[in-house]
């Protein structure tokens, strides 16, 4: 991202989980798309959810996240609005990205709540998501995603003074920061 294309948005982007008893296996068969799983195995995993009621708490702690963040935001003096989408259940990410289009959001930073490899980058570069809109949305992986990211204490105030240095068009070190 560049002095010239600041971010305009933050985007959270998540895999989601369900949030009532009749979303479980809609859930799960958005999950196993594609892979043959019989029903009846994903009625024996949704058991597991639906022992806890039928919610698994990704939604929730993404609602606490994104709390927090515009907390730190605020007090870091970050002035971006705040997207989530997730990839298998409300919100998706498709309906994100295309209420971003409709907003008028241009460049957004992308933080994934479950990083892998691709995300961790030396040096990240920007997607460009397309969706129901014509005019393609890039995203830039934030830079922040670590390994073990989420241990680590006052991540979201230390996120949000990088994403405050973004902003304001230095760029912090993209190397690998983890601590193994």
């Amino acid at each position: 991202m560049t002095t010239a294309n600041p971010p305009d948005a933050f985007l959270l982007v998540s895999f989601g989980g369900p949030e009532a008893p009749d979303e479980v296996i809609p859930f799960l068969e958005r999950v196993t798309a594609g892979r043959g799983i019989p029903r009846e195995r994903l009625e024996l995993v949704g058991k597991h959810y639906f022992d806890q009621g039928g919610v698994s708490p990704i939604n929730g702690l993404c609602r606490t996240l994104l709390a927090d963040l515009s907390t730190a935001f605020e007090q870091a003096g970050v002035e971006l609005p705040l997207y989530w989408g997730n990839r298998n259940s409300a919100p998706f990410l498709d309906d994100t990205v295309a209420k971003m289009h409709a907003d008028g959001v241009k460049h957004a930073v992308a933080f994934v709540t479950s990083p892998r490899t691709a995300f961790r980058q030396h040096r990240p570069q920007p997607v460009t998501m397309k969706s129901r809109s014509p005019t393609p949305l890039v995203l830039w992986p934030s830079g922040l995603v670590q390994h073990n990211w989420r241990c680590r204490p006052g991540r979201l105030c230390g996120r949000a003074a990088a994403v405050r240095q973004r902003c304001h068009g230095s760029s912090p070190t993209f190397a690998n920061r983890s601590r193994r």
